[in-house]
């Protein structure tokens, strides 16, 4: 007889699927706290426009791979 050691393996590929939204959930709360809070007005007013455009391509760049 044969013993099937993959019947437990189904748990821990659900238990990657959650591992992976949870570092996206992340990435979109560090996202939208730094991008659309803090770097997003900046841009509008022009205050520290050399500081933010590198940072906004970086994580747009993250974001991208």
């Amino acid at each position: 007889m044969a013993w099937n050691v993959f019947k437990w393996c189904k748990g821990l590929k659900a238990l990657g699927s959650l591992m992976i939204l949870a570092v996206l959930a992340i990435v979109a709360v560090t996202y939208y706290s730094v991008v659309i809070l803090i770097y997003g007005p900046q841009l509008v007013r022009g205050h520290a426009l050399l500081a933010a455009i590198p940072i906004l391509l970086c994580f747009h760049a993250v974001s991208v791979l």
